[in-house]
């Protein structure tokens, strides 16, 4: 099994146990961390939007299976390591992991984790208006 973890300190490692232990109890291929704040800073509008939409998107193709296509934090089975190709170079990766689960039928599930505002220094590498337009 392996961990996936954006490096930016918002995701809550306390988790990962918890995590771990669903993807084995439950004999899944992908767990999920979704993301759960009441720090508006932490979760930008904007960002949060375009997560639904796309989570949307692909809820429709493949089914109401997840919440959060977009989070930086999952846990994944030995098998689902092996089947993946890796071809993006991006922040595209969140979205082709998903798809590939879906695509696949592999059992996935999620985890509600908590999710905080970055360090102070640290800087969003994502800008929504920027990512917006490059869908246009």
């Amino acid at each position: 099994m392996r961990v996936l973890v954006d490096g930016d300190a918002t995701y809550d490692a306390a988790s990962t146990p918890i995590m771990v232990e669903k993807l084995q109890s439950d004999l899944l291929d992908m767990v999920n961390g979704t993301r759960v704040t009441q720090d508006a800073a932490a979760y930008r509008p904007g960002h949060r939007l375009g997560n639904r939409i796309l989570t949307g998107i692909v809820a429709l193709v493949f089914g109401n299976r997840i919440q959060d296509m977009l989070s930086g934090f999952r846990v994944f089975s030995r098998r689902f390591v092996k089947s993946f190709p890796a071809l993006s170079t991006g922040f595209e990766i969140e979205t082709e992991l998903m798809v590939h689960a879906l695509e696949l039928r592999m059992p996935v599930d999620e985890v509600a984790t908590p999710y905080g505002s970055r360090p102070d220094g640290s800087n969003s590498k994502l800008s929504t208006i920027r990512t917006a337009s490059a869908f246009c």
